[in-house]
C-alpha cells in the first residue's frame, strides 16, 4: 500500500513538472481588431474582426508590442485632415485601446484595439464544426 501511495506521488509530481515546464514555454499572440463606428442611430457598427499582429515568446514583450502599435497608431498622420481628436488608452487587464474621431456628416470614429492572448487563446471563438 505505501509503494502504491509513493508511485502516486511521484507520478503527480511529474506531471506538475511537465505541465509547469509546458506552461513557461508558451508563447503569446498579439492580435489587432479594427472597427468603425457609427453614431448615428440605425448605422451598423463594421469591423475586421480579429487578426494576428505578432508572435512573441513572453507577456512583458507582448504586451511592449502591443504598446509601441498603439502609440504608432496614434500619432497625428500629415494627410488625415479628417481626424478631429486621438485617444489612446491602456485596458484593464493588459493591451491598449486607440479611438480617432473623424470630421464626417455621421459623426463616426474608428478604434483599433491590441491585445495579447496565450497562443492556445483565439480572441474569434471557436471554430465552426460544420
Amino acid at each position: 500500500m505505501m509503494n502504491l501511495l509513493r508511485m502516486i506521488s511521484l507520478s503527480l509530481m511529474c506531471l506538475t513538472q511537465l505541465a509547469t515546464t509546458a506552461a513557461a514555454e508558451c508563447s503569446w499572440v498579439l492580435w489587432s481588431k479594427y472597427e468603425l463606428v457609427n453614431v448615428t442611430p440605425g448605422r451598423p457598427m463594421d469591423s475586421d474582426g480579429w487578426g494576428i499582429e505578432a508572435a512573441v515568446p513572453t507577456y512583458a514583450a507582448c504586451n511592449e508590442a502591443a504598446k509601441k502599435r498603439a502609440q504608432r497608431h496614434a500619432e497625428p498622420e500629415p494627410s488625415a485632415t479628417n481626424v478631429t481628436a486621438v485617444q489612446m488608452n491602456e485596458m484593464i487587464g493588459g493591451g491598449f485601446f486607440v479611438r480617432k474621431d473623424l470630421k464626417s456628416p455621421d459623426h463616426a470614429s474608428t478604434s483599433v484595439t491590441f491585445r495579447c492572448f496565450p497562443d492556445t487563446v483565439d480572441p474569434r471563438g471557436p471554430k465552426g464544426g460544420g
